[in-house]
C-alpha cells in the first residue's frame, strides 16, 4: 500500500501532548498502525485507526521531550510507513527574582522547571529595548538559572521576561514569565549647601543622568543628631530652601534621587546657619534699681553672662544704654544702631539717650563653666566704656552723669557686630531699668549750674539769630568754585552756563572734608545741596539723539523722553542691510578704568528682548545689573527677559538657559549660559544681579543695603577681567541705573584717590546719557552712602581691635525725613 504524505507535528508549544495529520495514503488498504517513541527508541504509545483517520492524539507525554512518531499503511499482510518528529513545549520556570540591583546593572534569577522535564536553555528578553544593555552569563552553562545584565540606564523601569527552550533545531518555548523591576537612580552632582538666613539654608545640585521621580530631602541637626526636617521635592526642582531651622547651628543636609520604590546613595552637604539677634532677656533680667550704687555723677551695677542666651551664637560684645528718663513703662531702647555718643548727648539737649564703647564678652571662654560677672561704672570714665572724652572726639567714650537726675539703664548684647559681608548687627537688649536718681550737688553746685544755664540761653539767641540772618542772605559762595579741566566727554559737549556763569565740570574735596562739606550743603533745608542738583539740570542736553527719533525706531522706547545721544548709544550689528535694525536705547557709560566701562538701558520691551541679548552676545558682557521689579504698583516697568526655569529659550539666533538662581532676602544672584545657535562650542556665563528693594524714582531705605550690592557686583566684575562692559538697567535706564553707577565710581574713586567728587561723577555721566541721577533725593543718597563709608572707616581705623560696623545702620526714619523733607 501507499504510505501517508503531509504527515506532520501540529499543536506546537504543549507541555504533555502531541498532535499529528497526515494526508490520507492513496489506492485500497485495511487501517494505519501508530507507534510514538521515545527518544531512546521505547514505545511510548500505539494506536490504530481505520482508513479515514487524518490525525492522532498523544497524551501524557513529558514536557520538553522530542518523540518520533511512526504511521504504517496496512493492507493485509503488507505495510508502507511514514515517520515525523515532535516535541513538546518545556514547562516554564519557577518565580524571577532580582539581587544587587545597582543604578546601571542588576543580577535576576529564576527556578528551573522540574528536573523529570526535559529543557536545554533559557531565553531572556526586556522592555524597554535600550541597545546598549549587555548581559553576561556568569556560570558559562547554558541551564544556568541567572544572568548579570550591565550598562542599564538609571532609574528606568524595565520589564523582564524569561521562558524556557527545549531542543536546538527542533525549538519549543514555555510561556513566558515576567517581573518587573527599576534601576536604582544616579545620586545628585554638585550639591552645595549656604546658609540663607539664621533660620534656613539654601541648597542647589544638578539634575542626575537618571530617570527618577523627584527628590527625598533630608536634614540632621549634627550637634543633637536627630532628624529635624523631612520631605519628598518635585523633580523639576534644584534648588530648595529648608526653612525653620536655628541659628548658628550645624546641620547636614543629605537628598536622596527617587525612583519609584528605588532610591540613590545619599549625597550630602554640611552647612552652619546663620547667627542671630540674641533671644530677648524677659522683663525680669534687666539693671536692678534697688542694687545698684550711685554718686552724685555716677551709677554701679553688676551683670554677668547668663542675661542673655548664646542658642543664637556666642555673645561678642556688650555695650551700654543710659536714657535719661523719669517714666516707668516697661519699655527697651529704640533698634537704632548706633545710638548717639556721650558726647552728642552732652551737646544736644534733644538727645535724652546715648550708648558707652563696645567691651567684649567673653563668656563662650569659661571652660569650667563659671559665669563671668561685670563690673560697670556708668558716669566714671572706666576705659571699658570707652574712656575720658576728649574734644570732638569721634568714637564712643564715658562721662560724668548729671547730678540729681533721673536715669534709665540697659545692656545691648551683640552676636555680631559687623563681618566681612558688611552685614546688620545682630543685637538685643534688657528693658530699661526703672529710674535710677544721681546724688544731688552741693550748693556751690546748684549755683555754678544755673550760671551755665543763663550762659546757654545766651548762646541760643545768638545763634537763632544768626539762623534769621542767613535765611535772608542767598549763599553766593557757590557762585566762586574753581572750574577743573574736563575728564572724559563727548568733544560736541560744551560747558553749560548758568545765570550768566561757567558751570564747574568737578568739585572734588578730600575724604577727610567731606562730613564738613555734606553739612554745609545739609543746611537751610539742604538748600546748596538743591541748588548744585539744579546747576545739573542741562548738562549735555545739547546733543542730537536724531537716530532715537526715526520712525522706525520711536517703538524701541520705552519713554519717549528717555533717548540715547547719537555720540555714546550702542550699535548693533546690521540685519538684511536695515540701516535702523542696529539701534537700542542703550549708552555707553565710562568708568574708573575704561571708557566703555558701564552700559546703561532701560528695562527690555517684549519686542526689544531679543536686542539686549544681542548686545550682551556682541559686547562680550559678563555681567548684569537689574534694579527694577518687572513689575511695581500694577506697572510694567521691564518685560521678564530670562528664562523662567532651566529649559534654554531662544532669543532671535542665541540660546539663553539659567544655570542656577540664589535668592537672597534683598537680591537674586542668577547664572545664565549664553551662546550662539551657529557657535555651540563658543558659550559663556553671564551673571544676573537683580536688586529688588529699590523703588521707582526713591532710593533704598538704608545706605549699607546698596553699598553691599554694589560692592558685591564690582567683586564679581574683577574676577572676569576679559569680560566687555557691564549692562545696568532699571526701567529708563537713568534714574537707579545713574545712581548705582555713580556710587560703583564714587567708592572706587574713595579707595585710589582717598577723595570725593559726587557732583563731577554725575556730570561726567549726564555728558553720556540723558537724566542721569534723575532725583534730587537720588543725589542727596549718594552723599549719605558715602558719608556712611567714610564714618565707618574712619571709625574702624581709630580702634585697636575691629569692634565697630563696617557700614552705620543708618535709621530709615531719618533718611526718609533728609531725602523727603522738601518734596
Amino acid at each position: 500500500p501507499a504510505k501517508v504524505t503531509r504527515l506532520q507535528w501540529m499543536n506546537i508549544n504543549q507541555t504533555d501532548s502531541l498532535l499529528f495529520t497526515w494526508t490520507p495514503a492513496v489506492g485500497e488498504f485495511d487501517s494505519y498502525n501508530m507507534s510514538l517513541y521515545n527518544p531512546n527508541g521505547t514505545v511510548q504509545s500505539n494506536k490504530f485507526g481505520k482508513k479515514d483517520l487524518k490525525e492522532c492524539y498523544f497524551l501524557g507525554l513529558i514536557p520538553g521531550r522530542i518523540y518520533h512518531m511512526v504511521i504504517v499503511t496496512q493492507s493485509g499482510e503488507l505495510s508502507n510507513k511514514a515517520a515525523a518528529e515532535g516535541r513538546t513545549a518545556p514547562k516554564p520556570p519557577g518565580s524571577v527574582s532580582f539581587a544587587d540591583v545597582t543604578n546601571t546593572s542588576l543580577v535576576i534569577t529564576w527556578l528551573g522547571p522540574p528536573d523529570w522535564t526535559d529543557y536545554d536553555d533559557f531565553e531572556l528578553q526586556w522592555t524597554p529595548k535600550d541597545s546598549t544593555v549587555v548581559v553576561f552569563n556568569p556560570y558559562n552553562t547554558v541551564k544556568s538559572k541567572g544572568r548579570i545584565i550591565q550598562k542599564l540606564h538609571p532609574g528606568r523601569p524595565y520589564t523582564f521576561s524569561v521562558r524556557t527552550i527545549s531542543g536546538n533545531s527542533l525549538k519549543t518555548f514555555s510561556e513566558p514569565v515576567q517581573a518587573h523591576i527599576r534601576t536604582r537612580p544616579d545620586k545628585i552632582q554638585h550639591i552645595r549647601c549656604r546658609p540663607q538666613s539664621s533660620t534656613a539654608v539654601s541648597c542647589s545640585w544638578t539634575h542626575p543622568d537618571s530617570d527618577y521621580d523627584g527628590y527625598d530631602v533630608k536634614c540632621y541637626h549634627l550637634d543633637k543628631k536627630e532628624l529635624v526636617y523631612s520631605r519628598r521635592i518635585e523633580k523639576e526642582l534644584v534648588q530648595y530652601i529648608i526653612r525653620e531651622l536655628e541659628p548658628d547651628k550645624k546641620y547636614l543636609v543629605a537628598i536622596k534621587v527617587i525612583s519609584d520604590k528605588m532610591t540613590s546613595d545619599a549625597v550630602e552637604d554640611s552647612v552652619i546657619t546663620m547667627i542671630d539677634s540674641p533671644p530677648a532677656p524677659p522683663s525680669h533680667i534687666r539693671v536692678d534699681e534697688k542694687a545698684v550704687v550711685i554718686t552724685k555723677s555716677t551709677i554701679h551695677f553688676n551683670f554677668n553672662c547668663s542675661w542673655f542666651s548664646d542658642v543664637n551664637g556666642a555673645i561678642k560684645y556688650f555695650t551700654v544704654i543710659v536714657c535719661e528718663a523719669e517714666d516707668t513703662e516697661n519699655r527697651k531702647p529704640d533698634k537704632q544702631h548706633p545710638l548717639p555718643s556721650y558726647l552728642e548727648y552732652k551737646r544736644n539737649s534733644s538727645v535724652q539717650n546715648y550708648q558707652t564703647n563696645y567691651f567684649s564678652s567673653k563668656c563662650a571662654e569659661n571652660p569650667d563653666g563659671t559665669l563671668q560677672t561685670f563690673e560697670i561704672k556708668v558716669g566714671a570714665q572706666m576705659d571699658r566704656l570707652g574712656g575720658k572724652c576728649e574734644k570732638d572726639q569721634k568714637t564712643f567714650c564715658d562721662g560724668p552723669l548729671k547730678s540729681r537726675t533721673s536715669y534709665r539703664i540697659s545692656v545691648r548684647a551683640f552676636t555680631q557686630l559687623f563681618d566681612e559681608d558688611m552685614s546688620n548687627p545682630l543685637f538685643s537688649d534688657t528693658f530699661f531699668s526703672l529710674p535710677i536718681t544721681t546724688e544731688a550737688e552741693p550748693l556751690l553746685g546748684v549755683i555754678e549750674g544755673a550760671s551755665a544755664g543763663v550762659f546757654l540761653i545766651v548762646i541760643l539767641i545768638s545763634v537763632m539769630a544768626i539762623i534769621v540772618c542767613r535765611r535772608k542772605v542767598k549763599p553766593a559762595s557757590v557762585e566762586s568754585r574753581p572750574v577743573s579741566k574736563p575728564k572724559d566727554r563727548p568733544s560736541s559737549v560744551t560747558v553749560p552756563l548758568v545765570q550768566g556763569r561757567q558751570l564747574p565740570i568737578s568739585r572734588e574735596i578730600k575724604a577727610s572734608q567731606f562730613e564738613n562739606q555734606f553739612t554745609k550743603l545739609q543746611a537751610d533745608s539742604s538748600y546748596l545741596l538743591s541748588e548744585e542738583y539744579e546747576d545739573l539740570k542741562d548738562v549735555g542736553r545739547n546733543q542730537p539723539f536724531d537716530t532715537a527719533l526715526l520712525p522706525e525706531n520711536r517703538g524701541k522706547n520705552r519713554y519717549n523722553n528717555i533717548l540715547p545721544y547719537d555720540s555714546t548709544r550702542v550699535k548693533l550689528t546690521y540685519i538684511d542691510d536695515d540701516p535702523c535694525s542696529d539701534y537700542i536705547n542703550a549708552s555707553y557709560i565710562p568708568g574708573c578704568n575704561f571708557r566703555r566701562e558701564y552700559i546703561a538701558t532701560q528695562g527690555p520691551l517684549p519686542g526689544t528682548k531679543d536686542d539686549f541679548w544681542k548686545m550682551v552676545w556682541e559686547q562680550n558682557v559678563h555681567n548684569i545689573v537689574m534694579v527694577t521689579q518687572c513689575v511695581e504698583k500694577g506697572r510694567v516697568k521691564c518685560d521678564h527677559y530670562w528664562p523662567f526655569d532651566h529649559d534654554a529659550l531662544y532669543y532671535g539666533d542665541l540660546i539663553v538657559q539659567m544655570l542656577s538662581e540664589s535668592v537672597l532676602p534683598e537680591w537674586t544672584i542668577r547664572e545664565f549660559k549664553i551662546c550662539n545657535e551657529d557657535q555651540l562650542d563658543c558659550a559663556w556665563i553671564v551673571r544676573h544681579f537683580h536688586y529688588t528693594v529699590w523703588p521707582d524714582h526713591g532710593v533704598p531705605e538704608t545706605a549699607q543695603s546698596l553699598i553691599q550690592f554694589v560692592r558685591t557686583v564690582r567683586d564679581y566684575i574683577n574676577r572676569t577681567p576679559n569680560s566687555g562692559p557691564t549692562v545696568i538697567h532699571c526701567s529708563a535706564g537713568v534714574g537707579r541705573t545713574g545712581t548705582f553707577i555713580a556710587l560703583d565710581r564714587i567708592l572706587q574713586h574713595l579707595e585710589s584717590k582717598d577723595s570725593v567728587d559726587i557732583y563731577g561723577t554725575v556730570y561726567d555721566l549726564r555728558l553720556h546719557r540723558v537724566h542721569m541721577v534723575q532725583t534730587e533725593c537720588q543725589y542727596a543718597y549718594l552723599h549719605l552712602c558715602t558719608r556712611d563709608v567714610l564714618r565707618s572707616r574712619k571709625l574702624r581705623s581709630e580702634q585697636e581691635n575691629p569692634l565697630f560696623p563696617i557700614y552705620e545702620n543708618v535709621n530709615p526714619e531719618y533718611h526718609r525725613d533728609f531725602l523727603f523733607g522738601r518734596h
